[in-house]
């Protein structure tokens, strides 16, 4: 996983100290987030457009509860990644073995989008519930 100061500093989402910004290894663009939780644990995967991952992105970074999390949460978008050479994203997140993985639907019209974020949110805490990754 790469992280660069400057891909912070143009990064929507960079103000947020628990957050890490994925990028790909050789393209350099950025792929999505990671939360890190305060201690080890489970990782769980979140893909999807990236309007619904900066949607979720913003509802995640809202809960002051969050930094103290087990494991961390990824959040990946789809669309990033089918622009970009697969060995570039497989190189981004080498290593990580996820525990579970949730992919989102496509929302095309803004009511099947809300819906999408709003199910999608959900199911990202229940999985994070039942992986044991909160208390």
């Amino acid at each position: 996983m790469s992280m660069s100061n400057e891909l912070l500093e143009q990064a929507p989402h960079a103000e947020c100290k628990f957050v890490e910004v994925l990028t790909a290894e050789i393209s350099g663009e950025i792929i999505g987030h990671r939360f890190v939780g305060r201690q080890p644990g489970p990782n769980a995967l979140i893909a999807g457009d990236a309007d619904l991952i900066d949607a979720i992105y913003d509802r995640l970074n809202g809960m002051p509860v969050l930094p103290w999390v087990r494991g961390s949460v990824y959040l990946v978008e789809i669309d990033g990644i089918e622009l970009f050479d697969m060995r570039d994203v497989k190189s981004c997140l080498s290593g990580v073995v996820f525990d579970e993985i949730i992919l989102l639907p496509n929302g095309q019209t803004e009511p099947v989008r809300q819906h999408a974020v709003h199910r999608g949110y959900w199911a990202l805490l229940r999985l994070c519930r039942q992986l044991g990754m909160s208390e």
